[in-house]
C-alpha cells in the first residue's frame, strides 16, 4: 500500500472530515463485500503500479461491489482506468488521493475535485479541515463547493487574471487567494448569483478559518 508522508498526513485529515450520511447510507449495502475486497489488497500490498494488476484478477462480483461502493455509473472496465484510478477505486473514501497533485483524484473513471485542495499549504490544510469538522452536512458542503471549485473559469481564475486549461499547472491556493474566491461569493459582480443559504454558510466558514488559521 502508498506510505508516502504526504498521503498519510490527507488520510489523517480525511478522516477528521468524514463521509457524509447520504454517502455512508448509499455504500452501506456493498461495505461488507467491500471490506473482503479492501483486506485482499491489503494482503497483496497493492500499490498505485500493481492495482490494476490486482484488479484484473477480481471476478466480475467485486467489480460491480467497487463500481458500486463508489457510486459509479458505469461497470469497471479496468484497461481504461489510470493507475491512480484503480488504486483509489479500492480506497475507503478516506484513502482516495490526488497521487499526481493535479486538483483532482480519479476515482475508477470518475474525476472527482480533491477534498482537500493539494495546492494549499499544510498548515491551511489543517484550518481547512478543522474548521468544516465543526459544521453541519450542508454548511460543510457550501464550504467544499466554494473552496474546491476547479473550472477552468473559476473564481480562482479570475482573480489571477489568468485562465489556465492544464490543471497540473494550478497556483498554490494562498490565504490571499482563498479570501479573493470567498469575497467574490459573497459579493458577486456582473449578474452572478449566491443565495443566503450559501452566504450565511460561507459566513461562519470563513469567520472560523481565520481563527484557526491565526490559532
Amino acid at each position: 500500500m502508498e506510505v508516502s508522508a504526504s498521503y498519510q498526513n490527507n488520510i489523517r485529515l480525511m478522516q477528521k472530515i468524514g463521509t457524509n450520511s447520504s454517502r455512508a447510507q448509499m455504500q452501506q449495502p456493498y461495505a461488507q463485500s467491500f471490506e473482503a475486497i479492501y483486506q485482499k489488497a491489503q494482503e497483496s500490498d497493492v500499490t498505485l503500479q500493481s492495482a490494476k494488476s490486482f484488479l484484473k484478477g477480481l471476478s466480475l462480483d467485486e467489480l460491480s461491489t467497487l463500481q458500486h461502493y463508489t457510486g459509479l455509473a458505469d461497470d469497471v472496465n479496468v484497461d481504461t482506468l489510470s493507475n491512480e484510478g484503480a488504486y483509489n477505486l479500492l480506497m475507503h473514501d478516506s484513502e482516495k488521493y490526488d497521487f499526481n497533485s493535479d486538483g483532482i483524484v480519479q476515482d475508477g473513471a470518475a474525476s472527482k475535485a480533491s477534498v482537500i485542495p493539494s495546492n494549499m499549504s499544510d498548515a491551511m490544510k489543517e484550518a481547512y479541515v478543522n474548521t468544516l469538522s465543526g459544521m453541519d452536512e450542508k454548511q460543510r458542503f457550501y464550504a467544499m463547493t466554494a473552496v474546491s471549485l476547479q473550472s477552468g473559469h473559476s473564481i480562482l481564475d479570475s482573480v489571477n487574471g489568468s485562465q489556465s486549461s492544464d490543471s497540473a499547472n494550478q497556483p498554490a491556493l494562498t490565504y490571499e487567494l482563498l479570501s479573493a474566491r470567498i469575497n467574490a461569493i459573497l459579493h458577486p459582480t456582473g449578474g452572478a448569483y449566491t443565495s443566503s443559504e450559501m452566504k450565511a454558510s460561507l459566513e461562519e466558514f470563513w469567520q472560523n478559518f481565520q481563527k484557526n488559521y491565526q490559532a
